[in-house]
Formats: C-alpha cells, sequence, structure tokens
C-alpha cells in the first residue's frame, strides 16, 4: 500500500514540485465517502484475499510450490479466474466465499482488485495533472476553460462537460478512464 501510494503521489506531481502539497491534498481527499488511502486499502486488502484464494486453491488441488506460483503469476491482473480456482470450484470446494472474497465490485465493472486499483492509480495521478494545470493556467491569467472530449467513447458524464466553463472545480477526468482534457482561456 505504500509503495503503490509513493508511485501515485510521485507520478501526480512528477515535474511540478512547485504545487505538490496542493496536488497531494486534492488527490488524497475524500470523494463519494473515502479517501484514495482508504479505497487503496480496499482494494490492496481484496487482491490479498484473491491470491489467498488461489493458494487455497493449489494446497485443495496438491499443487507443487511452483505450479502454484506459476499459475498465480499468469492470472495477476484477473485472480479469480486462475485456471485452479475455477477447477477447485468445479470439484465442490466452496473457496471463494470461505475466505470472504468479494466477487464483484465497482458497480460490476470488474471482477478483479488489480484493475480496481490500477483504475484508481492511474484516476488520482489525471487528477493531480488537471490540478497542475488548472494553478498554472489560473497563475498565467486563464478566465476559465474550454473542455474536449478525448475519446469518442460514448459517455452521457463527458458529453454534459463538453465547452467552456469558469468553475475550475469542474476540470475532467470526470470518471475512470476519462480522456477528456480542458484548455485554458485567457481573457484577451
Amino acid at each position: 500500500l505504500e509503495i503503490i501510494e509513493d508511485y501515485t503521489y510521485t507520478l501526480a506531481v512528477a515535474t511540478h514540485e512547485d504545487n505538490k502539497d496542493v496536488i497531494i491534498t486534492y488527490i488524497t481527499r475524500e470523494s463519494y465517502g473515502k479517501t484514495f488511502t482508504q479505497r487503496a486499502r480496499e482494494y490492496v486488502d481484496r487482491f490479498s484475499k484473491e491470491v489467498e484464494t488461489a493458494i487455497a486453491a493449489g494446497l485443495l488441488l496438491n499443487l507443487s510450490k511452483d505450479k502454484l506460483l506459476s499459475s498465480i503469476r499468469q492470472s495477476v491482473k484477473t485472480p479469480l479466474l486462475n485456471e485452479h480456482i475455477q477447477r477447485a470450484i468445479s470439484k465442490g470446494y466452496s473457496i471463494i466465499s470461505r475466505i470472504g472474497v468479494q466477487e464483484s465490485f465497482g458497480v460490476g465493472r470488474t471482477v478483479s482488485s488489480w484493475t480496481a486499483l490500477s483504475d484508481l492509480t492511474e484516476y488520482a495521478v489525471a487528477e493531480g495533472w488537471m490540478k497542475h494545470w488548472e494553478l498554472q493556467a489560473k497563475a498565467c491569467g486563464a478566465v476559465g476553460f474550454f473542455v474536449m472530449r478525448g475519446s469518442s467513447y460514448p459517455c452521457n458524464i463527458c458529453d454534459d462537460e463538453v465547452g467552456f466553463h469558469v468553475e475550475w472545480d469542474k476540470l475532467p477526468p470526470y470518471h475512470g478512464h476519462c480522456k477528456c482534457f480542458a484548455v485554458p482561456v485567457s481573457a484577451i
């Protein structure tokens, strides 16, 4: 968890150390009832249980240590889809429910805490860069910004935000995987 936080914070400020504290405070704020650290801890804990489930499956199936480690490495991004977990379940072992693994989260979008954690850190880094550009644009006299779509993927949230804004708190990203970007507008 500490390494994930450190890398995320480092990438969120990268070359603009002058606003580091403001940016870190921004990306670690409470959002939808949880802070960055609370979400990261939750996903890390889930990932730990997912790997624990793979280990339990390997033990139940009498796999060698090397074969078990190899299968865990191969399915690290989707541990619950590990071939040995699936085989153990098909043999009647209720290892997922016994270990207490949550099988789906993120509004059902993923069955992998690895994906949820990757999305969380990517989003935090993007937020950090947008906060940097906001601060930089304000310092240079920008009066607002123009939001443009960065992808053609259908999204009502992004469509509603395209256009000129003077509210600096409405900068993208608007959601995970958001590719929208803002262009500062200066007074003429």
